[in-house]
């Protein structure tokens, strides 16, 4: 798979060349006793699971070490040349941790040392079309010794030394930059520290099964979860769902346990979420099979295959050489369904499911689906026979249910306040088509101006676009209620 800068970030994309996995070089992420002749064969045998997966792109870590000489770095590279000579794209990742005991010298000697070790790589690699990652989660580890802004913001600065040595050593690599969550991460994008048309986070799902009721759909589709910057989408390089496990696990329980079967319905669930989203790249979290993690692997330590890698497995062969192309439905009736359609070469796929767990059939027009958590696939023309027609706002979904609107029937359009101005009132009619037409212009005014004016012209077409632009500089979107009446919901956009 060839890489590059562009390629990488380039959110069209079919869905299975954006996804990819966490696949680790060594058997374990605290194991000190490393050597090739130990991990030679574990490695092999990973690549043959990237590949039986359906996978082109892993990422693996650059453990902290102390010495380029270190048989971590022996390992790593073995996995890195192995990898490219079977075609699949690596991300390497800057991992690792400093002692949050150091003094503030020692760490950066630390850093320094680890700065100078990670070149010598990237100098030895050049050439080869590898992916860097800068630091990864400095806000949940004991990078600089500080967990706070200051200490991401020290991070970050030392992740742009190992973005220049990146662009002066290897025209061929791409970088992404930082893994920091966007709370803190879009703070040092407007300082100027994060490009945010390079911006990577972890994406994980939190407050799940054992910690709560949330799923994708409402983390993800909230209009105030950040997932782009400025029109720039970002990556998703690392998410999964914890699975209950019997034992010790080196994991906490952080993020909610889930059965296995709810971990593999979830798990492509968001995958689906993502590309909607126009994430450019999508990587799991974690291949297995390993001594660690096993409460997120995708095979278990005699290579047998889990609920989760058969589910994502399944979803890299049904989406295959497809595009995302819009919401069908999103968010629709007792069982919050949702319906992506999905385009290969002109013909249409659908995957569809419930939100809320419950298996329960679907009317989609004269089609009968039997939906459940699990995401399934149809080639049937749904569209031909909708009766819901989907409002699509950048990052959160609506739905109006056709039902509840008298079709070629004129019907009152609820125009949104908006303080300081006021409005006339317009009558629109949808036909059988999902066409839109005002009886007449929108105007908001105030007493000593002229107004705005919105010709009504400008809003025929289709109705899942119909959005309007108040004086204030809201957005709106169209909606409907119960009662049948035309509203507007405000659309909320990118806060940031």
């Amino acid at each position: 798979m060839h890489m590059s800068q562009d390629y990488f970030f380039n959110p069209h994309k079919p869905f299975d060349e954006k996804v990819g996995i966490f696949a680790h070089h060594h058997g374990s992420a605290v194991q000190r006793t490393v050597t090739l002749d130990n991990y030679q064969n574990y490695i092999d045998n990973e690549l043959d699971l990237v590949e039986e997966m359906g996978y082109q792109h892993i990422e693996t870590p650059f453990t902290h070490v102390d010495d380029y000489n270190s048989e971590f770095v022996t390992v790593i590279q073995y996995l890195v040349d192995k990898a490219l000579k079977r075609g699949i794209s690596v991300m390497v990742i800057a991992q690792g941790s400093q002692n949050n005991a150091l003094t503030e010298a020692e760490i950066k000697v630390d850093s320094e040392r680890y700065l100078r070790i990670m070149t010598e790589f990237v100098i030895r690699n050049a050439g080869k079309g590898i992916i860097y990652e800068g630091i990864n989660e400095p806000d949940s580890s004991d990078w600089y010794g500080q967990n706070n802004m200051d200490g991401y913001r020290k991070a970050i600065e030392w992740d742009n030394k190992l973005k220049a040595v990146v662009k002066q050593y290897d025209s061929t690599a791409t970088f992404v930059e930082a893994v920091l969550n966007p709370v803190y991460g879009v703070p040092l994008i407007k300082e100027g520290l994060i490009d945010s048309s390079a911006y990577a986070c972890h994406s994980y799902t939190k407050n799940i099964g054992s910690k709560g009721n949330n799923v994708p759909e409402n983390q993800l589709l909230n209009p105030l979860e950040t997932c782009s910057y400025d029109g720039d989408k970002f990556a998703m390089t690392e998410f999964g769902f914890a699975v209950k496990h019997v034992g010790n696990d080196q994991e906490n329980n952080w993020q909610g346990l889930v059965s296995d079967d709810e971990a593999a319905a979830l798990t492509v669930r968001q995958m689906i979420i993502h590309d909607a989203l126009g994430a450019p790249m999508i990587y799991n979290f974690i291949l297995g099979y390993l001594y660690v993690f096993r409460q997120y692997q995708y095979f278990d330590l005699n290579k047998n295959i889990t609920p989760i890698g058969t589910a994502v497995k399944d979803v890299l062969k049904e989406l295959k050489g497809y595009y995302f192309d819009s919401w069908l439905w999103a968010d629709v009736g007792e069982h919050r369904s949702f319906i992506a359609k999905y385009i290969k070469d002109g013909t249409a796929k659908y995957a569809y499911w419930n939100a809320d767990g419950v298996s329960a059939d679907i009317m989609v027009g004269t089609n009968t689906l039997h939906a459940t958590s699990a995401p399934q696939f149809t080639i049937a023309n749904l569209e031909a026979s909708i009766s819901t027609l989907v409002v699509q706002t950048p990052v959160g979904l609506s739905t109006i249910d056709v039902k509840y609107l008298p079709v070629n029937q004129s019907v009152p359009l609820q125009l949104p306040y908006v303080k300081g101005y006021q409005h006339n009132e317009v009558n629109a009619t949808l036909d059988g088509t999902g066409k839109l037409t005002l009886a007449g212009d929108i105007i908001y005014r105030k007493a000593d101006e002229s107004g705005l004016k919105v010709q009504a012209k400008n809003l025929k077409g289709s109705f899942k676009k119909l959005k309007l632009k108040s004086p204030d500089g809201s957005v709106w979107q169209a909606s409907i209620s119960a009662d049948g009446k035309l509203s507007w919901i405000k659309n909320y956009g990118d806060h940031l």
